[in-house]
């Protein structure tokens, strides 16, 4: 309330009800090289969403007519060209996850800086667009995000919300930061 007047609720796309985001990391191998797993095993799994999963959910998508949003890290995008383009070509937006799925919060911002300059270099081109969006873990990296230009962002802080960066999404509606508290 202000001044006696509750604020005017949030506008939803189309004026609808409820509005959902639908995000997907494609992690591939880098969700075990970066905890030093390096078994036969791990691998294939990492192996399993980009070349037998993502086939499946893009036509699940397009089905059902339903834009989303897919975060890679940039050594997914340099092994798996092709699954980048599938995406590009079925509308869907590309978001910066990384290099190879570090933990930031042990990185210098120098090095996060660099991680998503090779980021932006790898996914642009493989897109035919640079990417709209990122998941970040730290403020600081926020703001570099913002600086080059990034629309939205996923966040893991509580509340779904960082300061650093506007949560305004490359469809021109408004879109709140997608927590992640997993």
């Amino acid at each position: 309330m202000h001044d006696g007047v509750a604020p005017a609720a949030p506008r939803s796309p189309g004026e609808t009800r409820a509005a959902c985001a639908f995000t997907f990391d494609m992690d591939a191998e880098t969700l075990w090289m970066a905890r030093d797993i390096h078994k036969p095993v791990a691998q294939s799994q990492g192996r399993f969403g980009p070349v037998e999963a993502l086939p499946r959910i893009l036509a699940l998508l397009e089905k059902a007519e339903i834009p989303a949003s897919f975060l890679i890290p940039a050594w997914v995008a340099s092994h798996y060209a092709d699954a980048v383009r599938a995406i590009a070509a079925a509308g869907h937006e590309i978001g910066c996850h990384g290099d190879e799925h570090e933990r930031v919060s042990g990185l210098e911002p120098k090095q996060e800086e660099a991680i998503l300059k090779k980021s932006i270099e790898t996914l642009t081109p493989l897109a035919g667009r640079r990417p709209v969006g990122q998941s970040i873990l730290r403020t600081h990296a926020a703001r570099q995000i913002a600086e080059k230009g990034t629309v939205w962002l996923r966040s893991v802080h509580p509340g779904g919300t960082n300061p650093a960066i506007p949560t305004t999404s490359a469809r021109s509606r408004p879109y709140a930061a997608v927590a992640d508290h997993s």
